[in-house]
């Protein structure tokens, strides 16, 4: 046990090289080609939704099992999230987040929001009686659009789909 520790610690003083059987024009190679995988693979602007349910589980009293009176009556719904990161050159276009909602009912609700700050989230709710009106929320889709109307950016819930109105 004693000779792994000595080991271990000796290897810490001269730690092995990372790549050992490369030569170092490999060694370059392989970093310039997992420099560009990374970085070429993200994209730094965005928008996106996170959809959480809302009931007694999602209430910290429940968590932690203290006193609370919401707990009797515990909300029934549910939330998106919507955060954002946008350029400054967006920021001088005024930016509005704009939320398509497409309930279970098939009826559709957009809501618009202005872009105050560069990086940021939005909540939105569906909750107790208007949640079991509609049966929550089917599905939904935001954009950043710019004060000319331009999208900037769009994020769709994979059963996105443009609800057809019949008259």
């Amino acid at each position: 046990m004693i000779n792994k520790t000595l080991t271990w610690i000796k290897n810490l003083k001269n730690p092995k090289p990372l790549f050992p059987s490369f030569s170092p024009s490999m060694r370059l190679l392989y970093i310039l080609g997992l420099s560009v995988f990374l970085f070429s693979s993200c994209n730094r602007y965005y928008v996106e939704i996170h959809r959480q349910r809302i009931n007694a589980g999602y209430l910290a009293s429940t968590s932690v099992n203290t006193p609370d009176p919401r707990r009797c009556d515990p909300p029934l719904g549910e939330m998106l999230v919507i955060e954002w990161l946008v350029s400054m050159e967006i920021m001088e276009k005024n930016p509005q987040i704009r939320l398509y909602a497409i309930s279970w009912d098939n009826e559709e609700r957009v809501y618009t929001w202005p872009i105050k700050k560069r990086k940021g989230y939005r909540t939105f709710s569906v909750l107790n009686d208007d949640f079991i009106r509609t049966g929550g929320l089917l599905t939904y889709r935001a954009e950043i659009i710019t004060e000319d109307g331009e999208v900037f950016r769009e994020w769709k819930h994979q059963m996105w789909v443009n609800l057809i109105k019949a008259e």
